[in-house]
C-alpha cells in the first residue's frame, strides 16, 4: 500500500515493495553454473590453448558473453589462467568441478 504525505505546495508517495518479490535477474546468484558455462569448462578440458573466439563459435554467443562467463569460472575458481593472454593456457581445476556442476 503507497504511503501519501503532504508536504507544504504538494504531496510524497512511498511506494513499498512486496516482502515476496522474485527477481529473476538475481536468481543465478546463488544457482551453479549454467550449461554454456559448463560447455565452456568442457572445451577448456579438451584444448587447454582455446581462444575466447572458439568458446563464442562453440557457444554460439558472442565474446563479450564469453569474457563474462570466464570471469565468473575464474571468480568460483572453476578455472585458471597460466602463463600470459597470448600464448598461456587455461586450467581447470577439476576438483571444484565435481562441486559446481550438480
Amino acid at each position: 500500500m503507497p504511503e501519501f504525505i503532504n508536504i507544504s505546495g504538494g504531496f510524497m508517495i512511498t511506494i513499498f515493495a512486496s516482502k515476496n518479490i522474485s527477481d529473476t535477474l538475481n536468481d543465478p546468484i546463488n544457482d551453479p553454473i549454467n550449461d554454456r558455462q559448463k560447455t565452456i569448462l568442457k572445451a577448456i578440458s579438451r584444448n587447454k590453448y582455446i581462444t575466447r573466439e572458439e568458446l563464442a563459435e562453440i557457444s554460439k554467443v558472442s565474446v563479450e558473453t564469453i569474457k563474462r562467463d570466464i570471469q565468473k569460472l575464474k571468480q568460483l575458481k572453476l578455472i585458471k589462467r597460466i602463463g600470459p593472454t597470448k600464448g598461456g593456457h587455461w586450467k581447470v581445476n577439476d576438483t571444484q568441478i565435481s562441486c559446481s556442476t550438480k
